[in-house]
């Protein structure tokens, strides 16, 4: 069962500034807020009695709050009636109300607010996953540029759904889920912007791929560290993979960004692109040669000055990187193997997971920690070098 009764709602205004009146709707201690079109005072309003006072236009506008609030119920009634309140949260309740007093439709073009939202995303590693699964939207539906938001609907989310899975596509699971989720985190925003009252996606599950691993073993990465480079791309390769592997596997898009101001009291200081997590690693012996080689004005690792890291310097590396491997019949690394070999490595020596997962900037028993096999910094900086010097100097085993 739907109540309502009306609300002022002052919250964080100064003293003396009216508040906006809404209806509250509230269903099983859930509420949500349908606005009405009147502001007062506090002291024109009585909650206990539902009426306004000391107003020039009460009368006219406690006749209209009967009315508006009648026309709710009514409207309320009318739905349950019409069995279409069974699957719906609060929120949903409250926009289909909206839009039936108000008279409106959605008219927000869904790709241009698509594109909105993935240009928005913090990195541009996942501005591109978003604009990818926006390419494959265009393929299942031919007049998606055309489409506004409330023509998304569960029909049009059924097919997509269908369309990415079908033989014909090939798409492994993850890539299916990344597609899907991109989707539902836009409509989600949808929702929020009060722009749909539903996302269709919202309950679809997205089945968990256990991450393949992409490790090298104790006497691989000894055997990588000690390879000799033959030109500049190789050269560069490996010493960023080094450099990554010795900051607990920085990513490369946080190493293009660190400068000379991110070292402090001896430790690098940055902040992880992609979660905005502050991370803090200590530099241990092994990595001041590279820092003292690598480092200009403006970068620690100057390889990435006047690359763009997505589009030329990562590729570059990993080729360097493969190219390396394929001579020493290695498998074929990539700069964020150090992350994968890092987390293994620090499994086989038995580190707690809780402290692999603070290493890694995961939450404690993130699965995530798991598929790549709030603890205090000293316990990383010792697990980091436990993992070095098992990586590099311990009898193999």
């Amino acid at each position: 069962m739907i109540t309502t009764h009306y609300y002022l709602d002052s919250r964080h205004l100064p003293s003396g500034q009216p508040g906006t009146l809404k209806l509250l709707l509230t269903q099983r201690g859930r509420t949500a807020m349908l606005p009405v079109g009147v502001k007062l005072l506090t002291e024109q309003w009585e909650q206990k009695n539902q009426r306004i006072v000391k107003h020039p236009q009460k009368s006219t506008l406690n006749t209209y709050l009967v009315k508006f609030k009648l026309t709710v119920d009514e409207r309320l009634r009318d739905m349950a009636l019409k069995g279409l309140l069974a699957d719906e949260d609060i929120t949903s309740i409250k926009n289909m109300i909206q839009e039936g007093i108000e008279g409106r439709r959605c008219s927000q073009n869904f790709s241009e607010y698509y594109v909105k939202v993935a240009q928005s995303r913090r990195a541009k590693g996942t501005t591109q996953i978003y604009m990818n699964a926006l390419r494959v939207c265009r393929q299942y539906d031919v007049h998606c540029d055309g489409r506004v938001l409330s023509e998304i609907t569960q029909r049009w989310t059924d097919g997509l759904q269908d369309y990415i899975s079908s033989e014909s596509r090939a798409l492994s699971q993850n890539s299916r889920n990344s597609i899907l989720s991109c989707v539902r985190a836009v409509l989600n925003f949808a929702v929020r912007d009060g722009l749909i009252r539903k996302n269709p996606l919202q309950n679809v599950k997205t089945p968990y791929v256990q991450t393949r691993r992409r490790n090298l073993t104790q006497s691989q990465i000894r055997q990588l560290w000690n390879a000799q480079t033959k030109t500049y791309s190789e050269e560069a390769g490996l010493d960023f993979f080094k450099f990554s592997f010795l900051l607990i596997a920085a990513n490369a898009v946080d190493v293009s960004k660190m400068t000379p101001d991110s070292i402090f009291n001896g430790r690098v200081e940055y902040v992880r692109t992609k979660t905005g997590k502050q991370y803090s690693i200590a530099i241990v012996d092994e990595l001041k040669p590279l820092l003292e080689k690598w480092s200009d004005k403006k970068h620690l690792f100057k390889f990435f000055a006047g690359r763009d890291e997505h589009a030329s310097a990562i590729p570059q590396l990993n080729a360097g990187l493969r190219t390396l491997c394929k001579r020493e019949k290695l498998p074929p690394v990539s700069t964020y193997w150090a992350r994968h070999t890092w987390a293994s490595l620090a499994m086989e020596l038995e580190i707690p997971i809780e402290v692999i997962s603070q290493a890694l900037g995961h939450s404690y028993g993130a699965r995530v920690t798991v598929g790549y096999v709030n603890m205090n910094v000293k316990k990383v900086d010792d697990a980091n070098r436990r993992v070095i010097d098992f990586a590099l100097y311990d009898s193999l085993m």
